[in-house]
């Protein structure tokens, strides 16, 4: 996690309305949701991985990363930048 992503985070939760200690639950959660994400992603990109190759599925991965930034770079609610986030778990597994 970047220290970018984070200050963007808490840019974002303080025009919502939270308070830093809200804002930092829900940090913790959206960091949890999403490592919980990559952890149930990470045997099915290992299989694909097996089966096309190394090189395709690391080009997905850092595809997914990619996309990722150039979202969250562009979130204007907190709600999308959870939802960008936590979606780009299901490619972030450096297999």
């Amino acid at each position: 996690q970047t220290p970018a992503m984070c200050l963007q985070f808490q840019d974002l939760a303080a025009k919502g309305g939270l308070d830093l200690a809200d804002t930092v639950v829900a940090f913790g959660r959206l960091t949890a949701f999403r490592s919980l994400v990559e952890l149930a992603s990470t045997p099915a990109l290992a299989r694909w991985s097996d089966r096309v190759g190394r090189k395709p599925s690391l080009l997905l991965c850092c595809a997914g990363c990619c996309l990722e930034c150039v979202l969250m770079a562009s979130c204007t609610s907190l709600t999308t930048f959870g939802f960008v986030h936590i979606m780009a778990g299901a490619v972030a597994s450096p297999n």
